[in-house]
């Protein structure tokens, strides 16, 4: 996983043997990245619990 916020976006991937899943986030700001973060393990969750 990358969590990289810059340039005014903040873009998430989320890598497995199948898929990326990125997500973009626009108007950065540290607020926003954060939650992209917080979304960011909740599709971890998720896509980990789908696989299963």
């Amino acid at each position: 996983m990358s969590g990289v916020c810059v340039d005014g976006v903040s873009t998430i991937q989320m890598y497995s043997s199948t898929s990326t899943i990125t997500l973009n986030i626009h108007e950065y700001d540290e607020n926003k990245c954060t939650r992209v973060r917080l979304l960011y393990n909740v599709l971890e969750y998720e896509y980990n619990y789908i696989r299963m």
